[in-house]
């Protein structure tokens, strides 16, 4: 932070928040800083709070961008799918002895790879819900608990399928047919765990708004689930699956 004028009204450039620069508190209703009279109990009150929100922020934004990052290695290696898929039918035909390959047989690279960069972007913005999200008396908590279970079984999933494809890559492993069969049942299992993710987000969602829970909300939230689950078939139907879905990235 940087305090480039005379007055004490700052303004973060990335955010707009808005805050006094001698007690940090909200420039929305501030009046004054207290005075000339020290309150210990309420500095170091506020010195926790303050601690609390930043260690809060740090591990949000950490795990944000780890997925961020993770996504953009998978989004290039997307991009030269079609290079990596041909490399891959020529090892098998080598394999198999000069027997031709029909393209079908190395489609799962790419919709392995289109399900990593689904599964990264999804977590990155499932993390910034869980910076927002609260509890209140609506809260399901069964229903927070399959969720908060729901993104770790997705990280570890995606993280394992990510490994694998980036290393079996690098020694052509993936042109055997049991790491073929292993990676297309990563990907089918990391569509399913997304879906049940975004699922549980958005019930929860529907019932946290403002922390009273929305009116009506029960039937807005199953619309929405059905959506986010229709809207998510493109990317495990193979060619099928992209000829209907074009080749958006």
């Amino acid at each position: 932070i940087e305090k480039n004028q005379g007055c004490n009204h700052m303004t973060c450039r990335k955010c707009g928040h808005e805050f006094c620069w001698i007690c940090k508190a909200n420039w929305r209703g501030h009046s004054g800083c207290g005075g000339v009279t020290w309150d210990a109990k309420k500095e170091k009150e506020d010195a926790e709070k303050a601690k609390g929100e930043l260690a809060k922020y740090i591990y949000y934004l950490t795990r944000f961008e780890s997925h961020e990052k993770s996504m953009k290695f998978a989004e290039k290696e997307l991009n030269k799918a079609p290079e990596t898929m041909l490399k891959l039918q020529q090892t098998m035909k080598k394999l198999m002895g000069g027997t031709s390959i029909p393209m079908k047989d190395v489609d799962f690279y790419e919709e392995a790879q289109r399900n990593v960069v689904e599964s990264r972007r999804a977590l990155m913005h499932v993390y910034v819900y869980g910076y927002y999200m609260h509890k209140s008396a609506s809260t399901n908590i069964s229903e927070q608990k399959l969720f908060e279970m729901s993104v770790k079984q997705l990280e570890d999933l995606t993280d394992k399928l990510q490994e694998i494809l980036e290393s079996g890559l690098r020694t052509m492993e993936l042109a055997e047919i049991q790491e073929r069969q292993r990676v297309i049942s990563f990907s089918n299992t990391i569509f399913k765990y997304r879906e049940n993710m975004l699922g549980y987000c958005i019930n929860l969602m529907a019932v946290s708004i403002d922390g009273e829970g929305s009116r009506g909300s029960k039937a807005e939230a199953k619309r929405r689930t059905a959506q986010t689950k229709t809207s998510g078939k493109g990317t495990r139907g193979g060619r099928k699956g992209r000829k209907n879905k074009g080749r958006k990235r």
